[in-house]
């Protein structure tokens, strides 16, 4: 279905972008200072993250698969992540949204996960029936208590493949993806906004739009790097027609000292999603602090194994 393909990549791209000396101005050009601040960020190894987000979803009538024809979310995300110790890579998020349904009751998740010492810990804090759909019932007597699993070996080799400060431990393959990231443009129109502060460091500020070309010719990149298939002639034109087709309204922060992307925020809409009369407004914002300091994950006390009690269940 087209409107979710749409929906998909609008969020795909936020995401994409996301993670991705004081005094006077910079002394070089828009361009080359926020292409400066992504190719410095690929090369944090430990940071603490904040992101927020609230997303308006409509539709002129529901269609299949999406029984609504309103979607509200507010939700934030706070975390931080530690890939210095290639045998112990270490990422934590806690997650708290809420929303509504077609002016339903209002909707809800919280909840907290920790991946450290080769498991996942997971707590799920709150949760609502999302209009009947959990039962919240059979979930709630497990609410506030955390659980673990072993993390799979397959999963571990990858983590563990794009985590150290030595990239000659890279393979050629991930060597290649670290490029592309770092030589690739999801930026035009750069223009310098001045100064601001961002979580107590200086930085500079710049307006950004999306650059449909950089993007589309990233993701090819991305699938010659992975030996997936080349886009079509009219999958590249299709992605590229949506990028063109978003409102977006950027702006990047970039440390004075570091040269390094220190937030991204912005707007992206999206009307009259093709097929559906439907629009997309997605507003959000992603802030990273103490970049390479230690990060110190504490595993919870008392976590029950969450295969043991799948194992009662079945």
């Amino acid at each position: 279905m087209k409107i979710l393909k749409v929906l998909v990549l609008s969020l795909a791209v936020a995401t994409l972008l996301t993670a991705c000396g004081s005094g006077g101005g910079p002394e070089k050009s828009p361009e080359d200072v926020v292409s400066e601040g992504i190719s410095n960020l690929i090369d944090v190894n430990s940071a603490e993250y904040a992101m927020s987000t609230d997303i308006t979803f409509n539709l002129a009538e529901p269609e299949p698969g999406l029984p609504f024809t309103e979607f509200l979310l507010d939700l934030g995300i706070s975390g931080a992540y530690d890939n210095t110790d290639r045998e112990n890579p270490e990422f934590s998020f806690k997650i708290n949204g809420n929303g509504t349904i077609d002016d339903g009751e209002e909707e809800g998740l919280a909840g907290e996960v920790r991946m450290t010492g080769g498991n996942v810990y997971f707590m799920v804090s709150s949760l609502t029936s999302f209009q009947d759909q959990i039962p919240v019932a059979f979930v709630e007597p497990y609410f506030n208590k955390w659980f673990f699993a072993e993390i799979p070996a397959e999963f571990t080799e990858i983590l563990q493949a794009y985590s150290g400060e030595d990239d000659s431990e890279l393979s050629e393959q991930e060597k290649q993806m670290k490029d592309l990231v770092k030589n690739s443009s999801f930026f035009k129109d750069v223009k310098y906004n001045g100064t601001g502060n961002v979580g107590g460091v200086n930085s500079y500020r710049y307006e950004v739009d999306l650059d449909p070309n950089g993007i589309v010719e990233y993701t090819k990149g991305v699938n010659e790097i992975n030996g997936l298939a080349t886009l079509s002639e009219s999958d590249e034109s299709e992605l590229r027609d949506v990028l063109v087709g978003m409102g977006f309204d950027g702006e990047v922060w970039i440390g004075i000292d570091d040269r390094t992307i220190r937030k991204f925020a912005g707007n992206l809409e999206v009307e009259d999603l093709e097929d559906s009369e439907g629009s997309l407004d997605l507003e959000f914002s992603y802030e990273l602090s103490n970049l390479n300091e230690d990060v110190d994950l504490e595993i919870p006390e008392g976590a029950l194994d969450v295969m043991s009690l799948l194992g009662g269940a079945f």
